[in-house]
C-alpha cells in the first residue's frame, strides 16, 4: 500500500524540531503546539486529516518516514516514537469541529 502524500502544512509544522527543539520548547508537547500554532485553517485541516490517516494506519514506519521527509533532528531508536510524536502533534491541533466552532463569530474559543 502506498504512503499517504504530505502536505506542505506538515513539513510547515515540522520546522521546530531542531536540535535545540527541547531548549527552545521545552517539551515535545509544547513544540508540536508551537508548530501548529501559525498554520492557517485549511492547512490545520489538511495536517489534521494527514495526521489521522497515518496514524490510523497502525505502520509505525509510516510516521518515521513522514518525520524523516520533514528533516526533522529527532532521531528514533524504534519506528514506534516516531508515532508518539505525530500523535502528538495530532492532539495539538484538538478536535477539528471545535476548531471551527471557535473560528465562527458568536462562537466558543
Amino acid at each position: 500500500m502506498a504512503r499517504p502524500v504530505i502536505p506542505e502544512a506538515f513539513l510547515r509544522a515540522c520546522s521546530v524540531f531542531h536540535q535545540d527543539v527541547l531548549l527552545v520548547h521545552g517539551t515535545i508537547e509544547a513544540a508540536a503546539r508551537a508548530g501548529v500554532e501559525g498554520l492557517a485553517e485549511a492547512e490545520r485541516t489538511d495536517l489534521r486529516h494527514f495526521l489521522d490517516k497515518v496514524l490510523a494506519t497502525g505502520n509505525a514506519s509510516d510516521a518515521k518516514h513522514a518525520l524523516n521527509r520533514a528533516e526533522t533532528e529527532l532521531f528514533f531508536r524504534r519506528a514506534d516514537g516516531a508515532r508518539a510524536v505525530l500523535r502528538v502533534m495530532r492532539d495539538a491541533l484538538g478536535d477539528e469541529a471545535a476548531t471551527q466552532s471557535s473560528a465562527k463569530p458568536g462562537g466558543r474559543g
